[in-house]
């Protein structure tokens, strides 16, 4: 059986049996559902993160809205909407604060300063319309004056 090449057999995948590749075409239509820079501009609010060593309580009843003491608070932190440096969007907000370590009976308690930092990027904004525009307009001034000068 020299010479002869083998069938593929039909229990083996081929790549016309899975699912098809990503086109261009679909990667632009998840670009559009993303929200616009300038809409989110406009529309986002501060998020507000608070931290605990406690796990947050579960409500008896639907209706329970009261909200408990929580021994275990530490802080909070508060995450503005923000344009990151990479052209995405989103929130972010850094404090810092200090942790008492548990020490064993007996032990003084020791405390450490800590750094929190926190992104929430929107997912897809980096490619998302907006004033990218603008950012053109900005970057085409130089070249045009540029160009009139003799």
């Amino acid at each position: 059986m020299a010479g002869e090449k083998r069938s593929a057999s039909p229990h083996i995948n081929t790549r016309s049996s899975k699912a098809a590749k990503t086109k261009e075409s679909d990667t632009a239509t998840k670009q559009a559902k993303v929200l616009p820079r300038s809409t989110f501009r406009g529309a986002a609010l501060p998020i507000h993160v608070s931290f605990t060593h406690t796990p947050a309580p579960i409500p008896e009843q639907e209706d329970d809205r009261t909200t408990p003491i929580d021994p275990g608070h530490i802080g909070n932190i508060t995450l503005l909407p923000s344009e990151f440096s990479t052209g995405s969007y989103g929130w972010k907000g850094a404090r810092r604060m200090t942790l008492e370590l548990q020490g064993s009976e007996g032990e003084e308690k020791k405390k450490v300063q800590v750094m929190i930092n926190i992104n929430a990027t929107v997912v897809g904004s980096k490619g998302a319309a907006g004033d990218e525009d603008e950012d053109k307009e900005d970057e085409s001034t130089p070249v045009e004056e540029a160009e009139e000068k003799p």
